[in-house]
């Protein structure tokens, strides 16, 4: 009953919203203006973070306060990064239809770039780089603007080749997942990628074991415990990790079935969004799919408020929209 109420409450913005935007009736105004909050609250989050983060280096003087989880005070710092990936395509869709100018939209999206890096997540520099490669290609396939197009991914490049050398945590964590992957550092349990590993292996056994009915949606966790103790999975059952990827957390709960719906809610979104000119939901569509990966989104508030929010009027104004072919 615990763990049921608790769900319910985690999850009530997943109906909520919905029945939010059907009561309201949906307008390309309301979009634009919760669009247009959503940047504006990232900026004013990275002024914040940033604030504490100076005046925790003048108390320490310890430089990593600027970086990873230290820097992020709000948010865990793979959704940070994820959301404010997808408020740098918000601000290329506004400059793309002339309501921001080419100079502020330069500014803007700098500073977000630079400031996903400092997060120093790896899935962010991934949705980093899809973002300045989905930017590129859109401004030289649907616009013909090929000059804008490979500035786009030069400066794009620039600054993650230049950051992903040039800031220490960064090329810290990076060389730890590599190593990791190239099994030089399997036996470092604190590494993040390492962690992942050994959890994702728990979670396919235990998905595996239940491919058509899954555990039950209440008892997901409950069955990772038990694997992980079965495995010796000891740092996952000390930090109570979830499945630490949706597809195959939502294949633990609800078998084969919960995992081809969870993958048709974020195929839809990139399908019909390429499909109806409508690139920003694209874009929304591939950075949930890859935030998917490595985080099990719809377990936390955070996930599940950003994506029922935004699937919501995203699925309003599709709806709207009349099929047409297009290139972007």
């Amino acid at each position: 009953m615990q763990e049921g109420g608790a769900t319910m409450g985690l999850k009530a913005s997943l109906l909520a919203f919905p029945l939010i935007v059907a009561q309201l009736g949906y307008k390309e105004e309301y979009l634009k203006l919760a669009l247009h909050w959503f940047v504006a609250s990232c900026f004013a989050a990275i002024a914040f973070c940033l604030v504490i983060a100076t005046y925790n280096y003048t108390q320490s003087g310890d430089g990593s306060v600027f970086f990873y989880t230290k820097l992020s005070y709000f948010l865990h710092v793979g959704y940070y990064a994820m959301m404010l990936n997808f408020a740098i395509a918000i601000l290329y869709n506004f400059w793309i239809k002339h309501i921001l100018k080419t100079s502020l939209f330069i500014i803007l999206t700098t500073i977000l770039a630079f400031f996903v890096l400092m997060l120093s997540t790896k899935m962010g520099i991934i949705g980093l780089l899809f973002v300045i490669f989905y930017m590129t290609m859109h401004s030289c396939l649907e616009y013909k603007h090929y000059k804008k197009g490979a500035i786009i991914f030069i400066a794009g490049l620039a600054i993650v080749g230049f950051s992903t050398y040039g800031l220490p945590t960064l090329n810290k964590r990076i060389n730890a997942a590599s190593n990791t992957l190239q099994n030089k550092a399997t036996d470092q349990p604190g590494e993040s990628t390492a962690s992942r590993i050994a959890v994702w292996k728990d979670a396919i056994q235990l998905a595996k074991a239940n491919t058509i009915t899954g555990v039950g949606t209440g008892d997901s966790n409950d069955a990772l415990i038990a694997q992980y103790t079965a495995s010796n999975n000891a740092i996952a059952i000390y930090r109570n990790y979830n499945a630490h990827n949706q597809y195959l957390q939502t294949g633990i709960g609800l078998g084969l079935a919960g995992i081809i719906l969870l993958v048709l809610s974020v195929m839809l979104l990139m399908f019909l969004g390429h499909r109806r000119h409508e690139c920003l939901i694209a874009v929304f569509g591939v950075l949930v799919a890859l935030n998917y990966l490595t985080e099990a989104m719809l377990e936390r508030q955070p996930g599940v408020l950003f994506i029922a929010f935004f699937t919501a009027f995203f699925v309003a104004q599709l709806n709207l929209v009349k099929d047409k072919p297009t290139t972007c």
